[in-house]
């Protein structure tokens, strides 16, 4: 075989001998360029994807700190103001930013399974439920000598 293909290559010409090893030489380079570019449009997708998944993420604790900060505006306020109108406006941002913050802490629950800080923040969420809703209501009934955490009168 390696005789019949030595014959064959003493038969052409030198230009034409070159223009062969070129021509190899050019695949070779196309070859690992297709290559290359497969294997970084791979990677780039694989980025993009991990870049998706962390704004999600981020965007569930943004939402659920935000959620967080404005029941706790919403509960000083209802505490605060005496006008009915004001009192009942100030309960349902209060109410509407726990119903958020409860949609948020399930989703980060789903997005970060059982990661312990997840866990304690759902807890922790649990527990102030029941005083949240005293406060909620003594601020309905605009009633300033309730002190849920004390347990006082309410």
């Amino acid at each position: 075989m390696l005789n019949f293909l030595e014959k064959k290559l003493n038969n052409l010409r030198w230009g034409s001998k070159i223009l062969m090893v070129l021509g190899m030489l050019i695949l070779g380079v196309a070859g690992v360029g297709v290559l290359a570019g497969l294997t970084i449009g791979k990677l780039t997708n694989n980025f993009s994807q991990a870049v998706h998944n962390a704004k999600l993420n981020l965007d569930s604790i943004i939402i659920s700190r935000l959620s967080t900060l404005t029941m706790e505006h919403a509960l000083a306020n209802l505490i605060a103001v005496s006008d009915p109108d004001e009192i009942r406006s100030s309960a349902v941002a209060a109410i509407q930013s726990a119903s958020i913050l409860d949609e948020n802490l399930d989703k980060l629950s789903k997005l970060y399974g059982n990661n312990p800080k997840v866990a304690e923040l759902n807890q922790l969420n649990a527990s102030i439920k029941p005083l949240r809703m005293k406060v909620i209501i003594a601020g309905k009934k605009n009633d300033d000598n309730c002190y849920p955490a004390t347990g006082n009168g309410c």
